[in-house]
């Protein structure tokens, strides 16, 4: 059905212009977000990367330099027993005064010690290897490891710093060395690490170690409530020794390698440090994820597996609020449209009025009455109901001429009808005239037609009378002669 009305044109034309507009914007809109809220994620998750690093490197530096002050202790102490020829049981206490101050005002280590080569403090002490702990909020020290069975020289983070030639190639004040991450069997058996410092004589000979035991329960425990999104799962490298330190997507996988998965490979062979990377689309357990990850200058590898369903997950959750914000607005505009356009068009609709009660329909359908428009208002609409109303005008004096002509045509008609009547009249009395003279007609007719039949007939009687009388004669000669 054709739409006339000129305010649902209008309005017809509103809505299906916002809603290919809105549909429009929409559209851009989805894209825009969805990479507007990838790279306002990627800041985030940036961010949140760089927190979670920064406290790493915070306390990998913390551990390098408190290592780094028990080795210049360790020296210091050292120099004291040559230069002052302290008695050993004056270095032994002031060694425990200095191991206890140092781990009293540093909870972040469990514990650690200082360890000479054989024979350098005493040419008969092997074993001078002094340990700090904390335990139950208290610092205990301990000889319990500076025994032939323990045999400290021989232990792997011992020997780590005399494998790498102690450190000669590093551009430190002190050598600096990291074990592997194991599980303390002393006691604790949480996951830890220790660092290692190298301490040097006044002839920058070797005399031993300085070291700090490093639990990396607290640690792990902060980067595992580090969550980029919903489902997301951080895990914690170590790049060195190619092992989990935490990975609560498989807790079961602590202290294994990560080649075991594909994108492990990945981040291993990635040499790049102090560098916020990602491997997009990788599949896990048939799910796509996207691996954040970073690679600190120690070699700690700190990444997250995000699933890239969370990601369209908030940008659909955007879009449904901006689509329901976008729908009210658009509701809103359409009824603002609809009370404008019945404003704008009040006075067409009162003049349309006007028209309406001008034209008068008589009853049963005999006609009209067009009567004159009063309108008093002055405004665009009044030269029209002018117009209007020179054309009722016209319109009026054409009706009375239609009305008049209609008047004498119905009298035309009745004479006429009047002289068909009479017509009829003398055309029945014609016709019955005329069907009397054909009566008489007919009856001439049979008369002649017997007179007719008669003079055939006396003419048979007659001309056999004379045939009768020319045989006669004929025979009667002949006899005769």
């Amino acid at each position: 059905m054709a739409i006339s009305n000129i305010k649902t044109r209008i309005l017809v034309f509103v809505v299906f212009f916002e809603f290919v507009a809105y549909s429009t914007i929409q559209l851009f809109n989805h894209y825009s977000y969805k990479n507007e809220l990838q790279q306002l994620n990627n800041r985030a998750i940036k961010q949140t990367f760089a927190a979670s690093i920064a406290r790493i490197n915070n306390l990998t530096r913390l551990m390098e330099r408190n290592v780094t002050d028990l080795a210049i202790a360790g020296e210091a102490l050292f120099l004291l027993k040559k230069q002052q020829k302290l008695a050993m049981e004056v270095v032994e206490a002031r060694v425990e005064d200095i191991l206890v101050t140092n781990f009293s005002s540093f909870p972040e280590a469990i514990g650690g010690g200082i360890w000479y080569e054989p024979y350098v403090l005493d040419e008969s002490v092997r074993y001078f290897g002094p340990y700090a702990y904390q335990k139950h909020a208290d610092i205990e020290f301990s000889w319990e490891l500076n025994t032939p069975e323990y045999d400290y020289h021989n232990q792997d983070w011992y020997t780590l710093a005399s494998k790498q030639h102690w450190g000669r190639e590093q551009e430190r004040i002190k050598p600096i060395f990291w074990t592997p991450p194991y599980y303390d069997d002393a006691g604790s058996y949480s996951l830890m690490m220790t660092v290692d410092a190298v301490m040097y004589d006044g002839a920058d000979t070797e005399i031993g170690l300085a070291t700090v035991d490093w639990s990396l329960k607290e640690l792990t425990a902060f980067l595992e409530s580090v969550r980029v999104s919903a489902n997301s799962f951080p895990f914690l490298i170590h790049a060195h020794s190619e092992q989990f330190l935490s990975y609560p997507k498989q807790p079961e996988l602590v202290m294994k390698t990560p080649r075991l998965f594909s994108w492990g490979d990945m981040l291993l062979d990635d040499r790049q440090q102090g560098q916020f990377s990602l491997l997009e689309n990788q599949v896990i357990d048939e799910v796509l994820y996207n691996v954040y990850y970073y690679r600190t200058r120690d070699g700690f590898i700190f990444g997250s597996l995000t699933p890239l369903a969370d990601m369209e997950r908030e940008i659909d959750a955007i879009t449904t609020v901006t689509l329901l914000a976008g729908a009210a607005i658009g509701v809103d505009f359409i009824i603002i449209m609809i009370v404008l356009i019945r404003f704008l068009f009040s006075p067409f609709d009162k003049v349309l009025a006007l028209i309406k009660q001008s034209i008068i329909h008589k009853a049963g359908g005999e006609g009209v009455v067009i009567r004159r428009i009063r309108y008093s208002e002055t405004n665009e609409f009044t030269p029209i109901v002018r117009a209007l109303d020179d054309v009722y005008h016209q319109i009026t004096a054409y009706m009375s001429e239609i009305v008049e002509s209609n008047e004498q045509l119905s009298r035309s008609k009745l004479e006429v009808h009047q002289l068909n009547e009479e017509l009829e009249d003398k055309v029945n009395i014609r016709t019955q005239q005329l069907a009397v003279k054909t009566q008489e007609a007919l009856q001439s007719l049979a008369q002649l037609k017997n007179t007719q039949q008669q003079l055939i007939e006396q003419e048979k009687h007659a001309g056999l009378g004379r045939l009768v009388a020319g045989v006669a004669h004929e025979i009667n000669t002949p006899l005769g002669i």
